[in-house]
């Protein structure tokens, strides 16, 4: 049997999730939607029923004529819909992985083109991230240096320096705007791996909430994430990022020569 220790085990989890529970409900589910469609259709019992996914903002879903088996698979399948956005919040996956890889999945989890929620898919799907585990991380690296702006002067289009300079950071100098909250959970993972320090679980506690809380910039504006960024933002949107880190930096900057040896020239 797939247990949380095994889990855990094979992908280096920090987050504790009993899966055999949430397997066992979803079987239970299945049975129950089952019964219920034979049990409609042997009373000559017909409807429709519309189906909407929670997470899916333009609140469009899609009707079936209840109990034929498409509404049954249909309901199922965003019952696994669900179930797999928890496991990747619960577990700590969707912290780990990066901006592509979190929107991927989102995408697929709206869009129902997503794997059962069956046993051999969650142990499947646990052990290619963990396979992958090194090369979705220095894919984020080279994602985030690619994101931002070269219209500034303490932005080297050649390496990461001391300092940045991320445009379209706040809107009005009152809300923190979502690019740049997932731009800065990026960056912070990245630098805290580098650091051998825990992965900031940006699902529950990320960048947009906790800038938010503080009431950045208008109200606390130079403050510190993780000991190892300073944030500073001002009245044209614009925010001034000052590396407190240097040697993880330099850590950074060897990920990109890495990756792209011929596409970043050395550092003067």
């Amino acid at each position: 049997m797939f247990t949380t220790t095994a889990a855990q085990e094979s992908c280096a989890l920090t987050k504790s999730v009993n899966i055999d529970q949430v397997l066992a409900q979803r079987d239970a589910y299945a049975r129950s939607l089952n019964a219920a469609a034979v049990a409609m259709r042997n009373a000559g019992m017909h409807g429709d029923v519309r189906i909407t996914l929670d997470r899916d903002r333009s609140r469009k879903g899609s009707t079936h004529h209840w109990p034929d088996q498409d509404a049954v698979d249909e309901m199922l399948r965003r019952h696994d819909a669900a179930a797999w956005w928890n496991l990747l919040k619960d577990t700590g996956l969707y912290s780990f992985l990066d901006a592509e890889g979190r929107e991927t999945w989102k995408r697929n989890l709206e869009t129902g083109e997503h794997p059962a929620f069956l046993e051999a898919n969650v142990v499947a799907t646990f052990q290619l991230l963990n396979d992958q585990r090194s090369a979705i991380f220095e894919r984020g690296v080279t994602a985030l240096f690619r994101s931002l702006s070269w219209d500034y002067r303490t932005n080297s289009p050649r390496r990461f320096g001391k300092r940045l300079v991320i445009t379209h950071a706040v809107e009005h100098l009152d809300y923190v705007s979502f690019r740049f909250a997932n731009t800065l959970d990026d960056l912070i993972r990245v630098m805290s791996i580098i650091d051998k320090k825990p992965e900031p679980d940006s699902a529950r506690a990320g960048a947009y909430r906790h800038l938010q809380s503080l009431g950045w910039p208008k109200k606390a504006n130079n403050i510190t994430i993780a000991d190892l960024v300073q944030l500073r933002g001002f009245k044209n949107g614009n925010c001034h990022l000052t590396f407190l880190r240097l040697d993880v930096v330099e850590e950074m900057n060897r990920i990109l020569a890495r990756n792209h040896p011929n596409a970043l020239p050395p550092a003067d």
